[in-house]
């Protein structure tokens, strides 16, 4: 692992925003986001926030039947412009929200608010309609460590289509907003699950950014944490192990996880009367066994030793 790189040795403090996202409903979506970090907000001086991470497609909901249906919420990240700033708190929420639904690209609008008044980076997961390849030059400006890593197997690699450079195509993707309010970098889903292969592509690799306060930093979305299509071996871990291979101080994972299917129906039932479930802890434990090569690094089961591992300041 490499270090931040900090002339402070303060905390750094990460904020994740969980929410039922509904289905293409951006300005109800908009709301409950605005809701659930007020309280951020208010306290931002205080207890002043690094980075605040909202769910893989935030504003959008996850599920969509064919690339039509998302078509009029993909957002075009090569256009946006950061809004200007809204400082006063007391309109802030009203402003803010009139400000995202007036836009074309309504979730890195609300990246933008968010990072300018909370002064921290964002990541938020958007519908986003692109070029291939990504624009290298300003991947390199941005602080992006290396090209994009095919993580996927050598013959899938050999058999992909050259795709046209001259038309858009959609992706399941992750934007960085800096602390101005700029955006700083764009990462594609590059493992897509099966609800996402009926109208996005796959992003060209797994990648990451540094970031001065917190280091050297990947963020993968969702799938991109399970073996690719499910048919790679479980033990691959390609995510994690790149990070591992990358120097990779922090991985960022906006998602929208289904809960496996024996808890789908408990959680109904206590939905139904109004209870709050509990973590899902097989969930929990399936992601710990996912990102081992950065939890366990490079000790075996039986193997005696002592390992020291270095963290971020």
């Amino acid at each position: 692992m490499s270090t931040a790189g900090s002339s402070s040795a303060a905390p750094r403090r990460i904020a994740c925003v969980q929410l039922d996202s509904k289905h293409a409903d951006v300005a109800r979506n908009t709301d409950t986001v605005l809701s659930l970090v007020s309280e951020a907000i208010v306290q931002r001086k205080s207890t002043p926030i690094h980075l605040l991470v909202l769910p893989e497609l935030a504003l959008t909901g996850y599920v969509f039947k064919n690339r039509e249906e998302i078509d009029p919420l993909l957002e075009d990240a090569r256009t946006f412009e950061s809004p200007a700033p809204l400082d006063n708190v007391a309109t802030f929420t009203s402003a803010c929200k009139a400000s995202c639904l007036s836009a074309k690209q309504p979730s890195l609008t609300l990246a933008a608010h968010l990072a300018g008044k909370l002064h921290c980076h964002v990541v938020i997961g958007f519908p986003e309609v692109g070029s291939l390849p990504q624009n290298s030059e300003d991947a390199q400006a941005s602080g992006i460590t290396h090209p994009p890593f095919d993580a996927r197997p050598r013959p899938v690699q050999d058999e992909t289509v050259i795709e046209q450079a001259d038309r858009d195509y959609a992706f399941n993707s992750a934007a960085l907003v800096a602390p101005d309010g700029s955006l700083k970098h764009v990462f594609r889903k590059h493992f897509l699950y099966e609800t996402d292969e009926v109208w996005a592509s796959q992003g060209s690799g797994f990648q990451a950014i540094h970031l001065p306060l917190l280091g050297n930093v990947c963020v993968g979305i969702c799938m991109d944490l399970n073996p690719f299509q499910f048919q790679t071996p479980f033990e691959s871990c390609e995510l994690t192990s790149f990070c591992r291979n990358n120097n990779v101080d922090l991985l960022v994972m906006p998602m929208a996880w289904l809960l496996p299917k024996d808890e789908q129906e408990e959680r109904a039932k206590l939905d139904a009367n109004e209870q709050t479930p509990a973590p899902s802890l097989s969930t929990i434990n399936y992601w710990a066994v996912g990102n081992r090569p950065l939890l366990l690094d490079s000790l075996g089961t039986t193997e005696q030793a002592c390992l020291v591992v270095e963290l971020p300041a």
